[in-house]
C-alpha cells in the first residue's frame, strides 16, 4: 500500500475532535494489549534465561522491573528512528479537507493499529492505483498534498502505554519450551556450520540458509521434540509468579 488513507463525511470541527477523540480511545486500547504481550514475553525471556542459568539474577531489582526497563529502550528507538518493527507503538495521521469529507492520511508500522480506523470510510492508495495517473483516488491525494503545504498533524500515540500487572499477557510454559528447545537447536547448527568461529557479516545469510536446512531435517526436529519436553522439568510457571515482581535482596534480613 503506498497510502493508507481513510475519510469522514463532512468537515465541521467539532465532529472530527470528537472522532479523532474515539480514534485515540482504540488506538490506545490496541497499544495497551500490544504492550501488555511484548511486556509478558520480555518477562519470560529474562526468567527461562535464568532458570537455566544463562543469565544472573540481579539482587537489586526484580525481574519485572528490569523487563519494563528493557522494553521500553526497545520502543524508545524503535520510534525514535521509525522502525518497521513490533516495538514501534506509533500512530500518527496528516488531515485534510476537501468539499464534503475531510480525509486522514495514516502512518503506523503495525497494521494491528488500523483496526482503530474501522469506523471511517477506506481512502487507500495501492501499488496499482498509484501508478494510474487516471485513478480518482490517486489524484484526490495528490492534489490534496499539493495544496496543503502543511497539514494538520495527530499523534495518536507513541509514549509507552499504562497497564496493571494482571493485564501482562504471558506465553505458555508450552510455548515457551517450544521456542528454547528451537532456540537452543538453531544456536547449535549455527555454530556447526560456522565451524565454531564468529560469523562476519558477509557469510551470515550463507551460514543461516545452511542452518536452516539442516533445521528442517528430521533428525533436528527430533531434538527439538526432545530439548521442549526436558525444558517442561525446568523451566517455572508465570501465571501467578510473586518471584516475578519481588526483589531478592529485599527478602534477606539484615544481619544485627
Amino acid at each position: 500500500m503506498v497510502l493508507r488513507g481513510y475519510r469522514l463525511r463532512g468537515t465541521d470541527l467539532a465532529c472530527m475532535i470528537q472522532e479523532i477523540k474515539k480514534i485515540s480511545m482504540s488506538v490506545n486500547k490496541i497499544r495497551a494489549r500490544t504492550y501488555a504481550k511484548l511486556l509478558g514475553n520480555e518477562i519470560a525471556f529474562l526468567v527461562d534465561k535464568v532458570a537455566l542459568n544463562v543469565y544472573t539474577r540481579d539482587p537489586t531489582v526484580s525481574i519485572y522491573a528490569c523487563a519494563c526497563n528493557r522494553i521500553e529502550e526497545e520502543i524508545r528507538v524503535a520510534q525514535l528512528q521509525g522502525l518497521k518493527t513490533q516495538y514501534n507503538l506509533q500512530v500518527y495521521g496528516q488531515v485534510f479537507t476537501e468539499a464534503d469529507y475531510t480525509y486522514f492520511a495514516i502512518s503506523c508500522m503495525q497494521n494491528e493499529f488500523l483496526k482503530a480506523f474501522h469506523r471511517l470510510e477506506e481512502y487507500s492508495v495501492s501499488e496499482a492505483e498509484y501508478e494510474d495517473p487516471n485513478n480518482a483516488k490517486t489524484k484526490l491525494w495528490k492534489s490534496l498534498m499539493e495544496k496543503t503545504a502543511t497539514p494538520m498533524t495527530i499523534n495518536f500515540g507513541n509514549g509507552i502505554p499504562q497497564i496493571t500487572k494482571d493485564q501482562i499477557v504471558y506465553p505458555t510454559k508450552k510455548e515457551r519450551c517450544r521456542t528454547e528447545a528451537r532456540h537452543q537447536v538453531c544456536n547449535r547448527i549455527l555454530n556447526q556450520v560456522s565451524l565454531g568461529k564468529q560469523i562476519p557479516p558477509e557469510c551470515l545469510m550463507k551460514n543461516i540458509d545452511q542452518m536452516m536446512e539442516i533445521l528442517l531435517q528430521e533428525e533436528s526436529q527430533k531434538e527439538i521434540a526432545a530439548k521442549e519436553k526436558e525444558l517442561m522439568n525446568i523451566l517455572p510457571e508465570l501465571e501467578g509468579a510473586d518471584f516475578i515482581f519481588s526483589v531478592p535482596s529485599a527478602d534477606v534480613p539484615a544481619q544485627s
